[in-house]
């Protein structure tokens, strides 16, 4: 793969306790600020959703 413009992480921290968590989300900002690649990051940790710079959310299947 060679430069991509999009990174997709599905639920990436879910399964991880709290500090490993936060590790994993330094990396993918970090990975976006060096790289300029923007990462879009599906959650329902309100918490890791809380260091996105914008959210989107869906109630009963729909964008509010």
């Amino acid at each position: 793969m060679s430069e991509p413009l999009l990174l997709l992480a599905d639920e990436p921290t879910s399964a991880l306790d709290s500090e490993s968590g936060q590790v994993v989300m330094e990396l993918l900002l970090g990975t976006a600020r060096e790289f300029g690649v923007a990462v879009m990051v599906v959650t329902h940790d309100a918490t890791t959703a809380a260091r996105c710079d914008a959210q989107l959310r869906l109630v009963d299947g729909a964008v509010v």
